[in-house]
């Protein structure tokens, strides 16, 4: 029901699952287990076959030796066999079907009262391997960390209690407020009951012990989904081709996911877990698709923290033996609590825009402009984060948040100095989602017919009604024979059948989607955009829309534009079409910013003209059709057509 009536239904068969399937194929989506075999084994199998992992397991999906997890999830195979659920309330409460958890997850009392799907089921998913009966109980062990006896803690194997806020040390924040608050040991946990880091600790100490004999250092094929503000995001931006359908080859990291082999020693766990690991230093850290050198920071916190002394793969790297460890790692590295890694963001994010922002760390920031944040400090008083690269939180500079900062500096002086130096953001790519922080000259034009021509994007619009019924005013997905009776009934109109309904509307994809106009700092679309409503962006708004070297719209429906100059409906606005009505770019976005396409107007059948009403137009217009017609005439042959524009 989500479809667009434009859409080729024939592409898109299947039930949900099967989509969920075909993201994870394509590298969209993560999945846990993720490949059929167990990954260890896929590496093993390649150094047999004197192949690469990579290529090796590129081979095998190609072929159908080797396959997705998600292709057949009740495949015993498949099973997630173990499940840690720490800070959550899983069943009850975040889990959604929670007796569907509690059949098939856990294999336990439910309260289940739909029927399994029949075999004939036109629902039943057409990619994904379906099983009957469906496993019950694939769980084999649930462990729950919480002070709280929740209800996942009730369904749980076994519960590990753990420290109140008041009883361990550690650190909170979210992207919702900029401060970083620290939680200080008032009083021990009681009991049994441990802080997190002790017991992930301790659960790192034990297997390193019990997997001797077992595992021992490995190699493990990983596959990583696109990432969030990476340019994978962009590796098939105008168009969806999925290679388990033969229409592309399988590229990890552009048609499929990335694939990494990673190296496991798995007897040393617990070593690695209480150890700083050296790629910080030699490759270093990063976030949003950028990367910068963290070498004089790891040389810092093995001072501040102390080195391993013990023999071994970490010996010499910084210690995180103790949650205060943990926390003193987690503020040197970051950029929001450590100015001297905020100031290598955006120095390295300059190199990607050629813009210099390195005095949005420097100037935004002053009195924390190469200041570090210690654990032991803030607990004492509030640690205002320095304005990072990642942009969660600073999002907007306030009179409010410079007077705070340093109290000379008004917003009309930033904007004087900086406004256009700020990366303006987010922009959201309307094909990818990528958040961006810099508009090239040749970007917003590919952009533009990226959005309008991708075929997935015109398949799925932005809202679930694409056209109006002409009898009843609703708007709908699809006009079938069932509902056009049901219509029909309700209106009492008799013998009309679904091929004069054709004729009468044709495309009854009257998918009449005007011009929208995509916001680049929103990420929103709407058909009714002032650019009054974009503040102080209005005059880089105006900048990006005379970027656009040609504004597309649905190609395969001539009927989808009204031109807001000549009241026509047209199939797409070019330059040169404006240039024939003398206008501009800006002139057209204007213009179609104040169009009331917001207002609902009807179709004339006789003259095609839209109108306020037909039945006024017709009685001003003394329209008439051989021969002539009465209004009882007209709508019963045209059943009222009142065919609506949104």
């Amino acid at each position: 029901e989500i479809l667009s009536p434009l859409a080729d239904r024939d592409r898109f068969r299947g039930a949900m699952v099967d989509f969920n399937l075909r993201s994870v194929r394509m590298g969209w989506l993560p999945s846990a287990p993720q490949l059929e075999t167990n990954p260890l084994q896929v590496c093993r199998d390649a150094a047999a076959a004197g192949m690469d992992p990579k290529d090796y397991a590129v081979k095998a999906l190609k072929d159908g030796t080797l396959k997705l997890a998600w292709q057949d999830p009740d495949n015993p195979a498949n099973f997630p066999r173990n499940l840690f659920v720490w800070r959550s309330n899983l069943l009850g409460s975040s889990g959604k079907g929670h007796e569907y958890f509690l059949k098939h997850l856990l294999g336990t009392s439910h309260g289940v009262l739909g029927q399994e799907l029949p075999a004939d089921a036109a629902t039943r998913p057409q990619e994904v391997k379906w099983r009957d009966p469906a496993p019950q109980g694939k769980l084999d062990l649930l462990v729950t960390i919480d002070f709280r006896m929740s209800t996942t803690a009730l369904y749980s194997d076994v519960v590990l209690p753990t420290a109140t806020w008041y009883e361990k040390n550690d650190l909170n924040t979210s992207d919702m407020h900029p401060f970083i608050h620290p939680l200080s040991t008032a009083v021990d946990p009681a009991w049994q009951a441990r802080s997190d880091w002790e017991i992930f600790k301790g659960i790192a100490r034990k297997f390193s012990e019990v997997c001797v004999g077992h595992l021992g250092v490995e190699k493990d094929l990983v596959l990583t989904p696109t990432l969030h503000d990476t340019p994978t995001e962009l590796a098939q931006p105008l168009d969806v081709k999925d290679w388990g359908h033969g229409e592309v080859d399988l590229i990890p990291g552009k048609t499929a996911p990335q694939m990494t082999v990673v190296e496991r020693d798995y007897p040393n766990t617990y070593k690695r877990f209480t150890a700083l690991g050296p790629l910080m230093a030699k490759v270093g850290n990063g976030g949003k698709g950028i990367a910068w050198n963290t070498a004089d920071e790891v040389q810092a916190l093995a001072e501040l923290n102390g080195t391993v002394a013990e023999a071994g793969p970490t010996q010499g790297l910084p210690r995180i033996e103790t949650d205060i460890d943990a926390a003193e790692v987690i503020l040197m590295l970051a950029p929001e609590t450590n100015g001297h890694v905020a100031v290598k963001a955006w120095d390295a994010l300059s190199k990607v825009t050629g813009i210099d922002h390195k005095h949005l760390a420097h100037h935004i920031d002053l009195p924390r402009y190469q200041k570090s944040f210690p654990y032991a400090p803030i607990v004492s008083y509030d640690g205002l984060v320095t304005c990072p690269i990642t942009g969660a939180k600073v999002q907007e500079i306030t009179e409010e948040y410079l007077n705070r900062i340093n109290g000379y500096y008004t917003v009309a002086d930033f904007n004087k100095e900086y406004a256009r130096l700020i990366p303006q953001g987010p922009f959201t790519c309307p094909v990818t989602g990528q958040e961006l922080c810099k508009v090239t000259t040749d970007y917003p034009s590919m952009i533009m017919q990226g959005y309008s021509e991708s075929e997935f994007l015109r398949d799925y619009p932005d809202f679930p009604g694409a056209f109006v019924c002409p009898f009843t005013n609703e708007r709908i997905l699809e006009m079938t024979q069932e509902r056009l009776d049901r219509v029909l009934k309700q209106s009492k109109r008799t013998r009309y059948s679904m091929e004069r309904f054709r004729k009468d509307y044709p495309g009854v994809a009257t998918k009449l989607r005007p011009c929208s106009v995509d916001n680049p700092y929103t990420g929103h679309s709407s058909p009714r955009l002032g650019l009054d409503d974009l503040g102080n962006a209005k005059t880089n708004w105006k900048a990006h829309v005379e970027k656009h070297a040609t504004i597309w719209m649905e190609k395969d429906y001539p009927d989808l534009v009204i031109c807001p100059f000549t009241g026509k409906r047209i199939k797409r606005v070019t330059r040169d079409y404006l240039a024939k009505l003398g206008k501009s770019v800006p002139e057209f976005y204007n213009a179609v910013c104040q169009f009331p396409l917001s207002k609902w107007q009807v179709q004339c059948a006789i003259c095609s003209k839209w109108v306020d009403n037909v039945w006024t137009h017709l009685a001003e217009c003394n329209h008439t059709y051989a021969p002539a017609m009465t209004m009882e005439e007209f709508e019963a042959t045209y059943g009222g057509r009142q065919t609506k524009a949104f």
